[in-house]
């Protein structure tokens, strides 16, 4: 399982700074995440940014038992004002290397 790391208002959202969740893909740990965690969770993972292992992820990262995936909020390096884009029945913001992401940002 994944090993999950919440930062800032997703942590406090979730309750927690840290967790591990089934999934084969991005998209698959935080569906498992906002079922966990609920609406306000989900509120929050819809600013947020991906990371993998260090590194910008997107939703089709494959992530196995051994990966970290950490969620960061704006205050932390995410992405609040980017539009949401619906995946796998959740709404998620577009993450690093989606078309669009950062266009224009300061």
């Amino acid at each position: 399982m994944p090993r999950v790391l919440l930062f800032g208002d997703a942590a406090e959202a979730a309750g927690t700074r840290s967790t591990w969740l089934s999934g084969g893909s991005v998209a698959d740990v935080l569906d498992a995440a906002t079922a966990c965690y609920g609406e306000g969770f989900t509120r929050q993972v819809a600013t947020c940014r991906v990371w993998v292992n260090g590194e910008p992820a997107v939703m089709e990262t494959q992530v196995g038992d051994d990966d970290e995936l950490a969620l960061l909020p704006p205050v932390s390096g995410g992405c609040g004002d980017a539009a949401p884009v619906s995946v796998s029945g959740g709404w998620w913001a577009p993450l690093p290397g989606a078309p669009g992401h950062g266009a224009g940002r300061r």
